[in-house]
């Protein structure tokens, strides 16, 4: 049975829809030259890649069954995107001597994939501010004050 909500929910929940879309509208304008499209170079990351990275980074112990459950991918997908990395020295497995099922492998970017997720952001850094500096003062401050929430909702942060 589908549940009946208020327009206000309605609204929020549509807005945010709107939102995803022209953020990837404003991707392929502003930040799609900063990635590899097809993955097939040694030295540029795709937007995946990149996700992938990321998502190492952060959580530091992970898997590829994991890793494709919190990127909503096949583990088929994100293995043979993992492989590539791993060839190309994003990214190394291990076991853990201390887990108990030893057949489990898990993922730790290397120094070459930090390198290259810090000049990835660097670029989107750069990106971001020719766009930003475009803006009008008062969008500025109405974006810094959206931003400023969303992330404290988000992230359950308070100053």
């Amino acid at each position: 049975m589908v549940e009946e909500y208020d327009e206000d929910i309605n609204e929020i929940a549509l807005k945010v829809l709107e939102i995803q879309v022209y953020m990837i509208r404003w991707h392929m304008k502003y930040m799609a030259d900063i990635f590899d499209v097809n993955g097939k170079k040694t030295d540029t990351l795709t937007r995946t890649q990149t996700e992938i990275l990321k998502v190492v980074e952060s959580i530091g112990r992970v898997t590829v069954s994991q890793l494709g459950k919190i990127m909503h991918t096949s583990k088929s997908s994100i293995s043979i995107t993992v492989s590539r990395m791993e060839n190309y020295g994003y990214i190394t497995r291990y076991k853990d001597d201390d887990e108990s099922d030893g057949r489990k492998t898990f993922l730790c970017i290397t120094e070459k994939g930090k390198i290259a997720l810090m000049e990835i952001s660097n670029k989107m850094l750069e990106c971001f501010a020719v766009y930003y500096k475009s803006m009008k003062e008062e969008d500025k401050e109405s974006l810094k004050k959206g931003i400023d929430s969303f992330y404290k909702i988000c992230v359950n942060k308070e100053d």
